[in-house]
């Protein structure tokens, strides 16, 4: 009876492995046409503007250079994947030391995955989800910062943005509106709905709970009655 959900869990889990490469390839695709764009508006530019800067003139080449080194990803992801970090607000040697830390935690999923599909582990099934978790595991290695910025750079959730709220709900009585932003709830820092909707249902019932939200760039604090909020939310960075 144990089984059944891990292995769902582990389905779960390889789809979510598969939708974020399956993004990850969309946007880098995105950033190709950007760079290009980019590329030939500045050397029209460069035509029309005779009086430009060195500075201004060199733009084209620093772009064909970000985008030869982002073109020779599959020689050089890990170069790559640190440069997109470092865009995402880590410093040059921690996003080398998380970028050579995700690669070796996919290779761990990937290998305990082998094993468990070729009938090879006889590590138990929940130990294997874990392992594929690789997500979960790097936000349990990182502080908080530094996992809400490896997110960003991956083009992932860093907070509940709300759609819309209920009537009549907890979230309508506690002043909660469209627009709103939780980043927190019971004092845990939620990142996307699946957050979010695990730490109401570990809230249980009974009394409240402090739920942090950010409404037009500023934090407030909003008390609830523990569980379900009320609100449609979605994905939000």
């Amino acid at each position: 009876a144990g089984a059944a959900p891990a292995t769902e869990r582990l389905l779960a889990l390889e789809s979510a492995l598969d939708e974020e490469r399956q993004a990850r390839q969309l946007l880098e695709e995105e950033l190709f046409r950007l760079i290009d764009e980019v590329e030939r508006l500045k050397e029209g530019e460069a035509r029309v503007d005779t009086g430009r800067t060195a500075e201004s003139r060199a733009a084209p080449a620093e772009a064909a250079e970000v985008r030869n080194r982002f073109a020779g990803r599959a020689g050089r992801s890990s170069e790559s994947r640190t440069a997109e970090l470092v865009a995402g607000g880590l410093s040059p040697d921690r996003a080398a030391t998380i970028a050579r830390r995700e690669a070796e935690l996919r290779m761990q999923a990937m290998r305990a995955r082998f094993e468990f599909e070729t009938g090879h582990s006889d590590v138990p099934i929940d130990s294997v989800v874990a392992q594929l978790d690789v997500d979960g595991m790097l936000r349990e290695e990182l502080s908080e910062a530094e996992y809400g910025q490896y997110l960003e750079a991956s083009n992932r959730s860093t907070f509940v943005g709300i759609n819309d709220v209920l009537e009549f709900s907890p979230a309508e009585q506690a002043g909660l509106r469209a627009g709103d932003r939780i980043v927190r709830y019971n004092g845990e820092r939620v990142y996307n709905l699946r957050d979010l909707n695990r730490q109401q249902m570990q809230a249980g019932v009974g009394s409240n709970v402090v739920v942090d939200i950010l409404r037009d760039g500023v934090p407030m604090q909003v008390t609830v009655p523990r569980g379900p909020l009320g609100v449609m939310a979605g994905r939000g960075r």
